[in-house]
């Protein structure tokens, strides 16, 4: 498969979860955290101060097991890697706006 084909596969998934019109309109539906966890509960940090950086989704794309199986998302092992370098800063987005608002997609 080439690049402009690994293209048009993803394309239609990025821009059905992610697009500019305005990062509040990605449907997030209803799984959501406890953003403010009781000290005596917990002593992780809260989500919202959680920071993902494109740096470190290059590297777990980087190093996907492409003869593993698609996920939910269909997508290709293959393709992820192929544009870590092209997707790495919208999946970043993605997951960062998921730890800031505390909420999980469910698609």
């Amino acid at each position: 498969m080439d690049k402009f084909e690994m293209t048009k596969t993803l394309n239609p998934f990025l821009h059905s979860v992610f697009n500019c019109k305005s990062s509040e309109s990605v449907l997030l539906k209803n799984a959501r955290y406890n953003k403010s966890p009781s000290p005596s509960t917990s002593s992780m940090p809260e989500l919202s101060s959680i920071q993902i950086l494109e740096i470190e989704v290059i590297g777990v794309l980087r190093n996907l097991n492409s003869r593993k199986a698609t996920g939910p998302d269909n997508i290709p092992t293959k393709l992820l890697i192929e544009l870590k370098d092209v997707t790495a800063a919208s999946l970043c987005k993605i997951f960062n706006m998921s730890l800031d608002l505390g909420v999980v997609p469910l698609e």
